[in-house]
């Protein structure tokens, strides 16, 4: 929950923006996605929230992916999802619904990065695999379009989500016990490293929002 005044978040590219020299990409405003907050519940959207390690039990509901394959789109210049969690069990397909060229740039940690041209309206899409989890959210960009950006949580378990418009996320099927969350967003940085959650079996936990101020979210 931000704390303070709520700030006005300036586009990123204005539509007819000249210094932008690409047709597609000033046809409309392309918006600032690294923080979106709502203006009701001051909730935060695209926050991280997940155990750092895989826990020694997952409900077998849960052990594996129910779906193989996410889809990370390009629309508008855009990434989207702007913040996403993929499992490595699962293939990123990765697609574009611009009529220009992106490429789709990882800068992970402990996997090998990937940097691969999207040629425009490809609607196949192309795959890419994580063989392992990593330590932090992994940025990735667009070296076509500098502005561009987004964030992929790699994980080996599903104990994880990214909050919605409101600031809200569900975790579903935890083990009892004491559990601790990280909290990332990627204008505050680590807003929690050790958020301590007791689960009991069959209690459904309502975690007290989390505040953040205004002036950790302010770019630089």
């Amino acid at each position: 929950m931000l704390t303070g005044e709520l700030p006005t978040v300036a586009p990123l590219v204005t539509k007819g923006d000249k210094t932008v020299k690409d047709a597609v990409c000033n046809a409309q405003d392309v918006p600032d996605d690294s923080l979106h907050v709502d203006p009701e519940t001051r909730g935060i959207a695209n926050v991280f929230v997940f155990l750092r390690r895989k826990p020694k039990v997952i409900h077998p509901d849960l052990v594996d992916s129910h779906e193989l394959e996410v889809v990370f789109d390009q629309k508008a210049c855009r990434f989207a999802p702007h913040a996403m969690i993929v499992r490595t069990d699962q293939m990123v397909l990765v697609k574009s619904d611009d009529s220009t060229n992106h490429n789709t740039h990882t800068h992970p940690t402990f996997n090998t990065p990937e940097n691969f041209l999207i040629q425009a309206n490809n609607r196949d899409g192309l795959p890419l695999t994580f063989r392992l989890p990593e330590p932090n959210p992994v940025k990735v960009t667009c070296d076509l379009h500098p502005w561009m950006q987004a964030y992929w949580l790699v994980i080996d378990h599903p104990y994880a989500a990214v909050t919605n418009a409101k600031g809200e996320f569900t975790i579903d099927h935890l083990p009892t016990g004491e559990h601790k969350f990280r909290v990332w967003h990627e204008r505050a940085g680590w807003i929690s490293k050790s958020l301590k959650v007791e689960i009991t079996a069959g209690q459904t936990l309502e975690q007290p929002p989390i505040e953040v101020r205004v002036d950790d979210v302010a770019k630089n």
